[in-house]
């Protein structure tokens, strides 16, 4: 009687989500943050390619790793999927003909984030996804508000022009449309890339000098190391060019760190705003509160300077 009245007061203990296929690569971290890494028995998200989110929920090694693009329909029977997460309507397709409850979860600004948090949090059906969603929502707004209301001060014509490179090897940039443009804006800059709509879209230098940035920051998973290339290139000497954080999932991308790298852009844009932000702290509390992991000062020094974990 005691044992089924403590189960009782902490449902989730009790709740399960169904066996889960995870077949869009920023959402996996999602499904961790809402407490269900353990549901997670297809993925492609590799732990070559991810290694933070594999330190942090190393449950996710007893999951199936898949190739991208066309899922092969045995390793779904095989591992009993009864729920997959795609990122575009056409993926679901093929899915849902096996019968297997398939969401469509892509999105491209603030809004369309946290709609598709609140559908994974309801496709888990547990108690503590649904109370991690509605904590991370009440975070994500107050964030938000708290860099806006520190922004009121700086023109828009003053604030400055940023160029976000995916990769630097080749040369990807990130225009309108997107998450990157959007926490731009919201971390108190401009988009030097004008004229440019959508992600990971090829440019060149000279089209870099035309833009005439203020500030570069390189994604926190390029494919090839900062200072590599950009920096040998006389053109760009003198340029400020910084490396984006990568933890459970790539900060400047679509995964739910999302908060973090607005806080992290914000100080690197204005830091004379945000001089007394102790990212350190932050990034701590974060993965604390959301991720139920403690990260230690050295984990979180590797995070913010887009490193891997240690081994």
């Amino acid at each position: 009687m005691r044992a089924f009245a403590l189960l009782a007061a902490l449902p989730w203990l009790v709740a399960a989500a169904p066996p889960t296929a995870e077949l869009w690569y920023a959402h996996a971290a999602m499904v961790m943050m809402l407490g269900e890494a353990d549901s997670i028995r297809v993925t492609v998200d590799a732990p070559s390619a991810q290694p933070w989110m594999y330190r942090v929920a190393p449950q996710m090694r007893k999951a199936t790793v898949v190739a991208g693009g066309a899922v092969n329909v045995e390793t779904l029977l095989a591992n009993r999927i009864k729920l997959a997460f795609v990122m575009r309507p056409e993926q679901a397709v093929p899915l849902r003909r096996l019968g297997i409850d398939t969401r469509v979860v892509g999105f491209n600004d603030v809004p369309g984030m946290l709609a598709s948090l609140r559908a994974t949090a309801n496709a888990l059906g547990t108690p503590l996804a649904h109370n991690r969603e509605r904590d991370y929502e009440r975070y994500t707004n107050d964030t938000i508000v708290k860099i806006q209301k520190r922004l009121v001060s700086v023109p828009i014509d003053r604030r400055p022009r940023v160029l976000h490179l995916a990769s630097i090897s080749p040369l990807e940039a990130d225009g309108s449309g997107t998450m990157i443009d959007e926490w731009i804006h919201l971390a108190g800059g401009r988009n030097a890339a004008t004229g440019l709509a959508g992600a990971l879209k090829p440019v060149t230098v000279e089209q870099i000098l035309r833009w005439n940035p203020d500030i570069i920051i390189v994604g926190g998973q390029a494919k090839t190391a900062l200072g590599h290339d950009l920096s040998t290139i006389p053109a760009l000497q003198g340029k400020r060019i910084v490396k984006n954080p990568s933890g459970v999932f790539a900060w400047d991308r679509y995964g739910p760190e999302f908060p973090l790298q607005l806080l992290w852009a914000a100080r690197q844009l204005n830091p004379s705003l945000f001089r007394e932000l102790d990212l350190e702290r932050e990034c701590r509390d974060f993965y604390r509160r959301f991720y139920s992991y403690n990260l230690s000062p050295a984990e979180a020094h590797l995070i913010l300077t887009g490193q891997g974990p240690a081994r």
